[in-house]
Parts: structure tokens; sequence; C-alpha cells
């Protein structure tokens, strides 16, 4: 555990890929091999870094001490990417697949961050009737023209916004 958390406290782009576990006074990232509990993160300075939880339950908002992505941002991250809750490894894929695509393109973090959230938005959806690779082609079509008002997204997945969110419900 320390070496890995030595290693990533002094890069500036962390990703921890695996699982997690969150109650309302504990948190763990499960990395298979051993757990990194939330308060062996609050004893690190992520000053800088830009941090990736890829795994479930990471940004448990809904607990007193179970947030892990909080943790990180507590301790000087500049940013996190978790979930509240569970999520899907194809829904994963969506998401850094759209994000890293726009970082190499030169775009903005923040702005990479909300496009691919909502490519991930618009596939967990659209995920709910069709399958995975039809879903990606259908959202890719639906954003082509870039950002534009969620009405027009809505329309065109043919879809209400309470139909969207409780499709999505588990996502980043």
């Amino acid at each position: 555990v320390e070496r890995v958390l030595t290693i990533a406290e002094d890069s500036s782009i962390v990703i921890f890929v695996g699982h997690a576990h969150a109650s309302q006074h504990w948190a763990a990232l499960d990395l298979g091999e051993f757990l990194i509990p939330v308060d062996r993160i609050l004893e690190r300075d992520w000053s800088g870094c830009i941090v990736f939880l890829v795994g479930c339950e990471t940004a448990a908002a809904d607990t007193v001490e179970g947030n892990i992505a909080e943790a990180f941002l507590v301790k000087g991250a500049r940013a996190v990417v978790g979930t509240l809750g569970r999520v899907t490894v194809d829904v994963f894929r969506v998401f850094f697949d759209d994000f890293f695509a726009k970082l190499l393109l030169g775009l903005p973090v923040d702005y990479s961050f909300f496009w691919a959230r909502r490519k991930a938005l618009v596939y967990e959806a659209l995920r709910v009737r069709d399958a995975a690779d039809t879903a990606v082609v259908k959202a890719e079509q639906i954003l082509v023209d870039g950002p534009v008002a969620m009405s027009k997204i809505l329309e065109r997945m043919g879809m209400r916004w309470d139909e969207v969110m409780q499709a999505g419900r588990y996502s980043l």
C-alpha cells in the first residue's frame, strides 16, 4: 500500500482501477491484492493531481466518511472523477474513450470531462433499449453537433429527462 501511494502521490494524473467499498463511516479502494482505506488517502498530499477512480461507489456522497473522491479533494486534488453508485465497465469505456480523445485534441480538462460525461449519460440511457454497439453509434450521432441544449439532445434521443435520469442513475 505504501509503495503504491508514494508513486501515485508524485504523479500529476492518478488512475485507480478496481473496486471500492463504501459505508457510512469507512471506505476503501479495493485493488485486488490489497485495500487502500480512505484514512490512508487523507494522510497524503494530492495537490495538483487529477484523480480517476474507476470503481463503483468511489464518490459515495450519501455517506459521512465513505466518500473516497472527497478525501482526494480535501487533500488538494485539482479534480476527481468517481462514481456515486454502481457503474458498468461499458459506461466507463464510453466516458474514458471520449474524455481522452477530447484531451488529445487539446481541449481543456473541464470541457473534456463535461462532454464525455454527457456522452456517457446519453449512452447509458440508450443502452436500456439498444445493444451496446448500437447505443455508442446513436450517442455519437445525437451529439455530433457538439454542445447543444439538453432539450435538443432529449428530442434526438426520443426520451424525457426523467427517463434519461432513471436509466443513468448509476452513472459517473
